[in-house]
């Protein structure tokens, strides 16, 4: 049983064909709440005349019955034979030959279960016997289209009642933990001499769209070979997309990229496949593309030569495909939908669902034109990490490691005009008033520990909600996801303890050394959290640890340099745990803003703008308040004068460098200083530089740069606004 988003939860029916003998099929069906059956399945076309059929249908789903301008081509007037095809009189013949006898009787004993639950609803996964030559065909019919009757509404065309094609392939993927924004690398390909497409219309129309969605981050490229290795070299996207052509050529589905002239540069599944293989975080590809979901013409096809099944044997969680032509309207308006739905933590087979939903009428079948092929075994194939769970509920956490601009242009590196960042409003500048801490919001982050100081984690966990404590953990991942999750809560909490005994804990999954989780979280914590508290067990010292690495980790920590809010390490027993730590909220929560500065503007591109958050939380700790410009997107002169305004009312200007280009960096340290020169006392600008950040550029005036690249250092920050106060007294 999957668990989708929201609570919903889905029951599997599983359907496994396979052949039996020339024109039949084996079905078998099996669901934990109905038991196991199996029948024969008999197609309602004969196979001889499959290919011709399918092609004529292909023109059906279409409005008019394919008199409409497809993404294929030109408008084409349907023949004869294309009236005469309906594709919702098949998908109910379709129906009844997947549905029959005992195999009927499960599909409608499991819906039953189900159908008196809101929260409930059947995923329908449809698997094929790949190892037999009969099969492509049978793979590639529109099983989307099934519907009970004529009457009833078809059966996929819903968010309760998912269908996803599954291959025999031999691994499986899980879910990938990731803390949005996503990051979704398009690609747009319009070679010369292939039928128009308007995507520069889709372009606008989905970049407005996805500019709304904060939680998806945009980049878009030229769709070139050159581009498509380059861009998944620098951007690690969670999910790739594909605007423009699909055919089949040779027997192999392809994708229309475009070589470096204009021209066609046909790219099989097999070799995109290969570049997408290396991708960690990868785990949708969206092929907004015709044929992309065809598995070949003929019987004896290769199964695994469309683009979609190739992609799916290589290793792609979920790919998202079009069997059809489908109108620019309808690809436009599903992919709205389904981006809308899967940001907000919809499993990918109920944002299919919810968005084919959308695209629904009964003068077209274009909501079957989309399919999904998915190897997970449920469909959430993000988990959300910045939605942890705590003793008072669910809290967002911001991602610490930063990600592209959601307006970002396929240029965006090049110094942008001048503004808070790349496509910054010009409406207002939007004032962050500080969030003062009070006992009810102070978050304690407790890193792993080993299994003798669980004890201490337990109470902490047991008494500390009591006291107006928000208790959050991270559950051990592997090491390529660790760190991120890790990272965001760290950044995230107001306290990060730790809990260190005689032995090391548990070992980093796929760490290539002897690292634990206890000393890797310290690590984290060093680099990014506001305030650091280690206790250890009165009798503990490192010279006493067997364990030779943990042993040099103890000593580290004893020979570190201690800060009263960045580090204190205190040897004490459990008693005391709970009094220490409210001790040192206590202490955390009298901070104020040194030397009178109240307010400074925060010069942060949209790239880097979570892994700020750290900043934002040492300007709260303080009660500053900060000054930003919002994103979106509006003409560049309004926008540098709305910036000059903000940076003429504060005494000091930080300019944030993560992630972000250097060009970017020194063009807002000159752009902050030409504005901020007109003030009396001109406006301080200063260059924080993030932990992970490389070494920053010469930089115009000789600025002053906060932090290292590991860590801020809280002394140096103090130093920065107290000049910042003599100037401005």
């Amino acid at each position: 049983m999957a668990i989708a988003s929201r609570g919903f939860k889905y029951a599997e029916l599983k359907i496994v064909i396979s052949p039996d003998g020339p024109g039949r099929y084996r079905v078998s069906a099996a669901s934990e709440e109905a038991g196991e059956a199996s029948g024969i399945m008999e197609l309602p076309v004969l196979e001889a005349d499959l290919p011709a059929f399918l092609q004529r249908l292909a023109k059906a789903v279409l409005p008019g019955g394919g008199s409409v301008t497809s993404r294929d081509g030109a408008m084409e007037t349907p023949s004869e034979d294309t009236r005469r095809v309906n594709p919702r009189e098949f998908g109910v013949l379709l129906y009844h030959a997947l549905f029959s006898g005992e195999v009927r009787d499960i599909l409608e004993g499991t819906t039953r279960v189900v159908e008196g639950q809101p929260d409930r609803g059947l995923r329908i996964r449809l698997s094929f016997d790949t190892s037999r030559d009969e099969m492509p065909l049978v793979i590639g019919l529109p099983w989307e289209l099934l519907a009970k009757s004529l009457k009833d509404k078809p059966l996929t065309v819903s968010r309760r009642f998912p269908l996803v094609r599954a291959l025999d392939v031999a691994r499986r993927s899980a879910p990938l933990a990731v803390t949005p924004p996503f990051t979704v690398l398009v690609f747009i390909a319009t070679p010369r001499g292939t039928a128009f497409l308007d995507l520069d219309k889709e372009r606008v129309n989905l970049g407005n769209q996805w500019a709304g969605l904060k939680h998806v981050n945009t980049v878009w490229r030229r769709g070139t070979r050159a581009e498509l290795f380059r861009s998944l070299r620098e951007e690690d996207p969670h999910v790739l997309h594909f605007m423009g052509h699909g055919d089949f050529r040779d027997g192999r589905g392809v994708l229309l990229f475009e070589t470096e002239d204009g021209g066609v540069d046909p790219i099989d599944g097999e070799q995109l496949g290969i570049a997408l293989a290396d991708e960690p975080k990868l785990r949708l590809v969206f092929l907004n593309a015709c044929k992309t979901a065809a598995t070949g013409i003929t019987a004896t096809a290769d199964p695994f030569a469309g683009v979609a099944t190739a992609l799916v044997r290589a290793g792609v969680t979920a790919v998202l495909a079009m069997q059809f032509p489908i109108s620019d309207a309808a690809a436009i308006q599903f992919s709205n939908t389904f981006y809308e739905c899967l940001v907000k933590g919809e499993p990918v087979d109920g944002a299919v669902g919810e968005a084919r939903k959308w695209v629904y009428s009964d003068q077209h079948a274009e909501w079957a034109t989309p399919v999904l092929f998915m190897r997970s075994p449920h469909g959430d194939i993000f988990e959300r990490t910045d939605l942890v769970r705590g003793p008072t509920g669910t809290f967002p956490v911001p991602r610490m490691d930063g990600a592209r601009s959601n307006t970002a242009a396929i240029a965006e590196d090049a110094a942008p005009s001048a503004g808070a960042s790349a496509g910054a409003s010009a409406a207002s500048v939007m004032v962050h008033a500080p969030t003062t801490a009070v006992a009810a919001d102070f978050t304690v982050f407790i890193a792993t520990t080993s299994d003798r100081m669980r004890p201490w984690e337990r109470r902490a966990q047991r008494e500390l909600p009591a006291r107006g404590f928000t208790v959050v953990t991270a559950e051990p991942t592997t090491m390529a996801e660790h760190e991120a999750s890790v990272r965001a809560l760290a950044g995230s909490a107001d306290l990060f303890v730790h809990l260190l005994g005689d032995q090391p804990g548990e070992m980093v999954e796929g760490a290539p050394d002897t690292r634990t989780y206890a000393m890797e979280q310290f690590r984290i914590g060093h680099q990014c959290a506001r305030s650091q508290m280690v206790f250890m067990p009165t009798a503990l010292t490192a010279a006493g640890v067997a364990d030779p690495a943990y042993r040099t980790f103890l000593q580290d920590i004893e020979q570190r340099p201690r800060h009263a809010t960045s580090l204190e390490v205190i040897t004490t027993d459990v008693d005391s745990l709970i009094g220490e730590i409210v001790r040192k909220r206590d202490e955390l929560q009298k901070s104020d803003a040194p030397g009178g500065v109240s307010v400074v503007y925060l010069d942060v591109h949209q790239r880097d703008d979570a892994a700020a958050a750290i900043v934002k939380q040492y300007l709260s700790s303080r009660n500053i308040t900060w000054m930003s410009m919002p994103a979106g997107d509006n003409p560049p002169r309004a926008v540098m004068d709305m910036f000059e305004q903000a940076v003429k009312q504060v005494p000091l200007v930080l300019v944030i460098a993560g992630e972000v280009a250097d060009a970017w960096v020194v063009q807002r340290v000159r752009a902050a200083m030409k504005a901020g020169i007109d003030r009396e006392p001109p406006a301080d600008v200063a260059v924080i530089r993030l932990p992970g950040r490389a070494a920053m550029p010469p930089l115009p005036y000789n600025r002053t740069v906060v932090g290292d690249g590991v860590s801020l250092g809280e002394a140096q920050f103090d130093a920065l606004l107290a000049d910042a106060a003599k100037a401005e007294a």
